[in-house]
């Protein structure tokens, strides 16, 4: 399998050496009206890509899950815009066309995986690459000077050789002449100066406003960013840049100045204005697009796009009209994303290329955005991958690694669910995991969370927004050894993406409705869930029951899986007290406790039924502490008074972590009537931690720690028969069984003690780290 792999990459590196020759050499068949039946060009290109998706897909699943996803959104895309009407020949058009986009995302995905691996060998082999490349593109120019070849327009201005596309030749030669302007000025400065005026004169020869600007830009910037970093303000070198930068503008405007390049611009500015010079007329096209999509698509269209029937040569609106409004963010992230990345790498002075690639992504992205045909180009695709997986070389060539330069552990804390002042229980183990990791020493200079719930939807959306938003900006700062992300689906859309970009472990943590989904919207999202734990490192989980879960429905093998019981319980929290509450009336009374939320499926109408059962035998005298809030709670008060436990059911609202502990120590038993398959159950270690038994649902989690009639009792789901005979059972034990019964509850907590339990994930996730380094 390695040879296989290895052999692949020398082929794929072989191939590229001559892209831009076969691209010249189909150029010149087009010139001479010599038809193929396909474009060598492309069929070139395609074996290129062809070979990539199987290196990737040989020893990386990943890789797989990327290119399935991809196939959904053209399979959505493509038969909903079949659907509505649009022939097949444009559907196929049209992502002909994404997949030059694809190309780009594949080609840099490729690289920065073999990039991680063997950074400094593959350093060499890309400037080779760049360096034959560029030979290439130096003499199209060259014959372009002998007249042979294609002008950059029909005026017969502009030279570009034997290229077809003159804008995409410009953004070619920009990306170029930035590579090799910055290698010059790194490796040989003495020669800087000439370089850069040889770079300019050729952009002036290409003579389009990209070429021309371009190399101007570039050559005056490319030294204020040396030193691999973005540029700190010095005078005199600022000042000596921009002598330099106006003696290449007066340059420029002496030149245009005899041009009919000039006469091209005015007459544009005379017609449209400054947009007219800028945009080439394409602001018409863009108009009349606008109106087109407002007038003919369907919410779909808007969604997915409208495939290849608005094209106005201006990439980002291309790609709105063409692919939606998804195909829109999928696209335009990931250029963002570079960017950014790029940008934080240059500021930290962690990568020598990272200013450079945070300047040219930046350039070809307003080239984009103006004249098009850089994010679609079937000529630069492959070297804009090429060129941005250049982001991953010096982290493997130092093998800098935050976790090897410090002892504490760095995490960057992932969870939709946080306490806030206003809800201090919401995602409370989160927090309690991240407080017993502190006292590990371990550091969370980031935290992605959503703290508190959202009053509505509007507020629950801003929440969401600002969330994902977090774990793409924090994630790609990879200023942490780990990421770990508390309940998967819904965490796992921006992780996908993130994990783009980035070389660093991903542990996931399942607590139950990410895993089994309850509500219509989560069980959509589960194909997100899906992806995201075939990337993860390491899935943690908090009973062996949901391992089996895992394991079982996402086809995991349980080396990828370990067992740690939501953070466990503080013992010096949750312990028996001798304790009574004012306004509470409990001596010599029976006391049944229920501490959940009233929501659907928890199990709240059987406690009640049981109840009601209980209280038709004479003899008992019992009372019910009832702790918990949630969406069904009007209609909990109301099943009360439908069946008169109003003088048997204390309701007490919602508790904090610290006042739980005094009421469970109040219960004599407590009861756990869930219908929902729980992940583990953490308020019945918490009940049992205090000395109370528990009769809980025989289903989930709470079978891993509940034990018939050890220290507690287990009762079939959703029989409140059952439940009453079980209660019934435990109340007429004599109180030497009762005694024992407690003290085997008090033992089975220890077993989830928070400080053991803690120390062993730490101990897990450190020592994993390490093998992740090494």
């Amino acid at each position: 399998m390695k040879n296989r792999s290895l052999f692949i990459d020398k082929v794929i590196c072989y191939m590229l050496l001559f892209v831009t020759l076969i691209d010249s050499i189909n150029g010149f068949l087009l010139r001479s009206s010599i038809d193929l039946p396909v474009s060598l060009s492309q069929f070139y290109k395609l074996i290129i890509i062809l070979l990539v998706i199987c290196r990737l897909t040989i020893d990386n699943k990943t890789s797989k899950l990327y290119l399935w996803l991809l196939s959904c959104f053209i399979f959505i895309s493509g038969s909903g815009n079949y659907y509505f009407g649009q022939s097949l020949l444009d559907i196929a058009q049209s992502f002909l066309v994404f997949f030059k986009f694809f190309t780009i995302a594949l080609i840099f995905y490729y690289f920065r995986n073999i990039m991680t691996i063997c950074g400094l060998d593959k350093i060499k082999e890309i400037h080779r690459i760049f360096k034959y490349n560029y030979a290439v593109i130096l003499a199209n120019i060259v014959l372009g000077l002998l007249g042979l070849g294609f002008n950059s327009y029909k005026q017969g201005i502009g030279i570009k050789g034997f290229f077809y596309s003159g804008n995409e030749f410009s953004a070619l030669f920009i990306l170029f002449t930035a590579y090799f302007l910055y290698y010059i000025w790194n490796k040989c400065k003495n020669i800087y100066v000439p370089f850069s005026i040889f770079s300019i004169i050729l952009g002036f020869m290409i003579s389009t406003k990209v070429a021309i600007f371009g190399s101007v830009i570039l050559a005056t910037s490319v030294p204020l960013i040396s030193g691999y970093k973005l540029p700190t303000f010095n005078t005199k070198k600022f000042a000596r840049i921009g002598v330099f930068f106006l003696l290449m503008l007066a340059l420029v405007v002496g030149y245009l100045a005899n041009t009919e390049l000039l006469h091209r611009w005015v007459y544009f500015y005379k017609k449209q204005g400054l947009a007219g010079v800028l945009l080439s007329g394409r602001n018409n096209f863009v108009k009349e697009a606008i109106n087109y999509s407002l007038n003919e698509y369907n919410i779909f269209q808007f969604l997915f796009g409208g495939g290849s029937v608005q094209t106005v040569e201006m990439d980002l609106f291309d790609t709105l009209f063409n692919y939606g409004i998804f195909g829109f963010i999928i696209i335009i992230s990931f250029w963002i994303c570079i960017i950014y990345k790029s940008f934080i790498l240059a500021k930290a002075n962690k990568n020598e290329y990272a200013a450079l690639i945070f300047l040219i992504n930046t350039l070809l992205l307003i080239v984009a955005s103006i004249s098009g045909h850089v994010i679609y180009s079937g000529l630069i695709g492959i070297y804009i991958g090429l060129f941005n997986s250049l982001l991953y070389y010096q982290d493997n060539h130092k093998k800098s690694y935050s976790g090897k330069e410090k002892d504490k552990l760095r995490i960057l804390l992932i969870s939709n669910m946080f306490p806030s002042d206003k809800d201090p229980t919401y995602g409370v183990f989160v927090k309690n995991f991240k407080d017993g990791l502190e006292k590990e020493g371990v550091e969370f200079p980031h935290m992605a969370v959503i703290c508190g719930k959202g009053t509505n939807i509007f507020q629950k959306i801003i929440k969401y927004l600002k969330f994902y938003y977090d774990i793409i900006k924090y994630g790609l700062s990879e200023d942490y050894d780990v990421i770990y992300a508390h309940y998967i689906i819904h965490s796992a859309i921006p992780l996908i993406f993130v994990q783009l970009f980035i070389d660093k472990p991903i542990i996931l943590n399942a607590h139950g409705s990410d895993v089994i989904p309850i509500k219509t919207l989560s069980k959509y999202l589960q194909v997100f869930t899906k992806v995201i734990i075939k990337q993860s490192d390491l899935i943690v989980v908090p009973s062996e029951f949901f391992k089996e879960v895992v394991m079982d429905k996402f086809s995991v093998g349980k080396e990828k899986i370990y067992i740690s019981p939501s953070s466990g319980i503080d013992v010096e929290l949750f312990h028996e007290k001798d304790i009574m509450l004012p306004n509470i009336d409990v001596e010599n009374k029976f006391i049944i406790g229920y501490v959940s939320r009233i929501d659907e499926g928890k199990g709240w109408d059987t406690y009640l039924q049981a109840l009601y059962t209980l209280k038709k035998k004479q003899g008992i005298d019992f009372g019910s502490l009832v702790i918990g809030d949630g969406s069904q709670r009007e209609d909990f008060l109301a099943k009360i008074e439908e069946l008169g436990l109003q003088d048997k059911v204390l309701y007490l609202g919602r508790k904090s972590h610290e006042e739980l502990a005094d009421y469970y120590s109040m219960m004599d038993i407590f009861i756990f009537p869930t219908r929902r398959l729980e992940s583990l159950g953490l308020v019945g270690v918490e009940a049992m931690a205090c000395g109370t038994p528990v009769i809980g649902s025989n289903i989930g989690g709470l079978k891993g720690y509940i034990k018939d009639s050890d220290n507690g009792y287990l009762f079939e789901a959703n029989n409140p028969i059952e439940l009453y005979n079980k209660i019934l059972q435990y109340y007429e034990l004599n109180a030497h069984k009762k005694a024992e019964m407690k003290k085997n509850a008090k033992d089975t907590a220890q077993n989830y003690r928070s400080d053991i339990v803690v120390n062993k994930l730490y101990e897990k996730i450190y020592s994993f780290i390490k093998i992740e380094k090494n």
